[in-house]
């Protein structure tokens, strides 16, 4: 054998997959049961699912402390990947609506139930519901559309009702 084809050979057997983006691993570790991942994506996995922290492959037990981080020759990187953990995203945070006693809270529904043909009302004060938009917001022209076909529609079907 040439020396060109032993660094050949050992130059393809330097490319190692990731088993979850499924390209050649940066900051390579290794999992307890053997399956190689790139740092980030295994970190990326293991935020996503806190409470079942498993392997991607067997889906055996997986953590950051049950990993190895692989190293190969000449490599002047002498850093554990896993003490460099991706930046987590900046998220979306929005103010959670306050729910008042029965300023918000409060909503009566009428309901007709057809087969019996009787006419019920209840109150529901229990149940959960989007607090009403501030005075001054802006409704889309779809919405006002929608509002007052339904409004019209109302007002025929009531028409119908007594009249009929």
């Amino acid at each position: 054998m040439s020396v060109e084809s032993i660094a050949k050979d050992t130059k393809d057997e330097s490319f190692y997959e990731c088993n979850i983006c499924l390209e050649t691993a940066q900051n390579a570790v290794v999992s307890m049961c053997g399956h190689l991942y790139c740092w980030p994506c295994l970190h990326q996995w293991l935020m996503t699912q806190p409470n079942r922290k498993l392997c991607p492959v067997c889906k055996s037990a997986v953590d950051r402390n049950k990993v190895i981080p692989l190293y190969g020759r000449n490599d002047t990187r002498r850093e554990d990947p896993r003490d460099k953990t991706p930046p987590r995203p900046i998220p979306n945070r929005s103010e959670p609506v306050a729910e008042v006693g029965f300023g918000r809270g409060f909503r009566m529904s009428f309901d007709l139930n057809f087969p019996f043909g009787s006419l019920t009302s209840s109150l529901n004060l229990g149940e959960p519901r989007n607090a009403a938009p501030n005075r001054g917001t802006r409704v889309l022209p779809a919405e006002e559309l929608l509002s007052k076909f339904f409004l019209y529609l109302a007002f025929i079907l009531i028409a119908w009702l007594l009249f009929a």
